[in-house]
């Protein structure tokens, strides 16, 4: 609980108030999971703090919600191009990536449940950027990745919302995004390489190296890396 707190001051993700008229504050809760590894054992405890969302009022609280990703149609042609090409697929993981989202809201909630501040308890929190549980949320972090990516010089297909592409001919690097998890492959291991330092320098990060495994579907690539065609058995889960 400590370490999801420190999450959220690092990001500024709030600021103390009190509650405007005409407004309302959200109530949050906390939520615990245990993240277990393939044999069942515990490898880690994690809680996330998370707003009411199902109290806000559409029109009132939030206007949008909808967020694209791409479809399995997308991740498959990206799949199948890099193994035609003989491209290594990466794999990258945005960390906490919902708290990234700027909100353009008005959204006030009541401080969370043992973390009051002494003293201020009667205060509320206006948010500043997005917490998990918000039904805007997923449409905050989606704006924030998509301008973050143009901003990198990535260009956003015309006909896929989730894939992005920089550069042409021989610098060819394509983005693929699912939420918070991006596929990544190119024609040349330095332009891979440049994209994920500027992920890095921007949010927090986990490289999961190669692609393996992804929506259910089984990615093979050879020791070099190189990604093969999907074998008969790949299925989707």
């Amino acid at each position: 609980m400590q370490l999801e707190m420190d999450v959220v001051a690092q990001n500024r993700t709030w600021e103390l108030a009190d509650v405007p008229r005409g407004h309302r504050a959200i109530t949050l809760k906390w939520v615990f999971k245990l993240k277990m590894d393939g044999a069942g054992a515990i490898i880690k405890h994690k809680a996330r703090l998370v707003a009411r969302g199902f109290l806000q009022q559409e029109g009132v609280d939030f206007d949008d919600a909808f967020a694209p990703v791409a479809r399995m149609e997308s991740v498959r042609l990206i799949l199948a191009l890099a193994a035609q090409e003989g491209w290594r697929v990466h794999h990258m993981d945005v960390k906490s990536a919902f708290l990234n989202g700027v909100l353009k809201e008005e959204v006030y909630v009541h401080q969370s449940p043992g973390f009051a501040i002494p003293g201020q308890e009667g205060k509320v929190l206006r948010l500043r950027k997005a917490l998990y549980g918000l039904r805007q949320t997923p449409r905050a972090w989606s704006a924030k990745l998509d301008s973050t990516l143009k901003k990198m010089g990535f260009e956003q297909s015309p006909h896929e919302a989730a894939v992005y592409r920089r550069g042409s001919g021989g610098n060819a690097l394509l983005v693929g995004v699912y939420v918070d998890d991006l596929v990544i492959t190119g024609i040349k291991d330095a332009e891979v390489a440049a994209f994920k330092e500027e992920m890095n320098a921007t949010f927090q990060m986990s490289d999961l190296g190669l692609l393996s495994f992804y929506l259910g579907i089984e990615v093979h690539q050879d020791h070099s890396g190189i990604a093969l065609p999907p074998t008969p058995s790949a299925s989707l889960s």
